[in-house]
């Protein structure tokens, strides 16, 4: 995977993260309804109403999945800003010392 596209799912993670967080979040509070939305190809759509439960258990599960992708995709990050630093002359030694 090249940086771009490390750092462009690093963001689209982080992004469904915080979906996730604002979701349990209402669903402890002032949650009224949910459930699954899903549109066809066709232009058919179709709702499911869900249960609260059953929506902070599937939400929960994918919040977990998701902390564990961006926690390597951080330490891929992490990797590679170490291997280019490594790459990249010490901009502290004085010109004449190189």
């Amino acid at each position: 995977m090249d940086i771009k596209t490390l750092l462009e799912r690093i963001k689209s993670i982080r992004e469904k993260l915080n979906s996730a967080k604002n979701i349990l979040s209402i669903t402890e509070s002032n949650f009224r309804r949910g459930g699954v939305f899903a549109e066809s190809e066709r232009g058919n759509d179709y709702y499911l109403s869900l249960d609260k439960e059953l929506i902070r258990e599937i939400v929960l599960c994918q919040k977990q999945a998701l902390e564990v992708e961006l926690a390597t995709l951080e330490d891929a990050k992490e990797t590679a800003e170490r291997i280019v630093a490594g790459l990249l002359p010490d901009s502290k030694t004085a010109p004449d010392q190189r």
